[in-house]
């Protein structure tokens, strides 16, 4: 691809392939987010690959991923990223299980809220958080990924063009998916709170905050059904963590915590469990 050797195929999906690559000028590694030949005429495609491409490239932190180049090669388009790691944190925690991943699950947590926050930063709204969009490596680095479904943070204050805006398809990830993102309504950084207070319960029980037998179940779940609280999954949750995860995840947008810098503050300052992972934790009565 271009100057790029293609070395190992690390993931394919429906519409791409990620490759661990080669720049043959220099030896550096690098992934290669290609699109699939046979979709490449797809303009919608092809521009949410430009649209991921210049999200990313604006960003410069140590847990979101750097983007560095968006090219084309006999019509391919393709995104040139730095090579990190091919796991994310839902393999690692399917592969470890929560109990294995107890130990480093807070500094799990707090990076990944770092990532996020420095992405609201810069003025966007991720729209697609959940653990499969966190790489995480063996040293426990995390970054976050993907940013095909992000759009710009609205401008502060009464605007009268949001009176008229026609609401856009519902996109996201359902167990993850915010009420107002649910309704198709104009989002702000507090969606992306809801998703990670979804992610983090998921992290921490094993289990998604919400479960149905259909997707229109599910997300009717996350519109009416009550807070799940995780002091119900066991005694060894302290309930100021709890309580943060019931404020990311409360039905009305202004009735959650504010920022995500305030998240990374609270997460700085809480335990997440009582006694620490590794010792006996005794677990919820039936």
């Amino acid at each position: 691809m271009g100057r790029y050797r293609l070395v190992k195929l690390l993931r394919a999906s429906r519409t791409c392939q990620v490759w661990e690559g080669m720049n043959s000028e220099n030896e550096s590694h690098v992934a290669l987010k290609i699109l699939n030949r046979d979709l490449c005429s797809d303009r919608v495609l092809v521009a949410s690959m430009k649209h991921e491409f210049m999200v990313g490239s604006e960003m410069d932190h140590e847990n979101v991923v750097r983007h560095f180049e968006f090219d084309f090669a006999q019509n391919v388009p393709y995104i040139v990223l730095e090579f990190f790691t091919v796991r994310n944190v839902m393999q690692a925690l399917q592969t470890l299980g929560s109990e294995k991943l107890a130990p480093i699950i807070h500094d799990v947590l707090l990076k990944c809220a770092k990532g996020l926050e420095y992405f609201h930063s810069q003025n966007w709204i991720h729209r697609d958080i959940k653990p499969e969009n966190f790489l995480i490596n063996d040293n426990g680095k995390v970054k976050l990924i993907d940013f095909a479904l992000a759009i710009q943070r609205p401008k502060s204050g009464f605007q009268l063009g949001r009176l008229f805006r026609p609401r856009g398809p519902v996109q996201g990830t359902h167990s993850y998916m915010s009420p107002e993102q649910i309704r198709g309504k104009q989002l702000d950084v507090m969606a992306d709170i809801y998703s990670f207070g979804c992610m983090a319960y998921r992290l921490i029980s094993g289990e998604p905050p919400y479960a149905a037998e259909s997707s229109n179940e599910l997300l009717n779940r996350h519109l009416r059904s009550g807070i799940p609280s995780l002091a119900t999954f066991s005694d060894n949750i302290t309930s100021e963590f709890a309580d943060l995860i019931i404020k990311m995840m409360a039905k009305n947008p202004e009735q959650r915590i504010a920022s995500m810098r305030d998240v990374v503050r609270e997460l700085s300052r809480v335990r997440i469990f009582k006694t620490p992972p590794g010792r006996v934790v005794p677990q919820k009565k039936i």
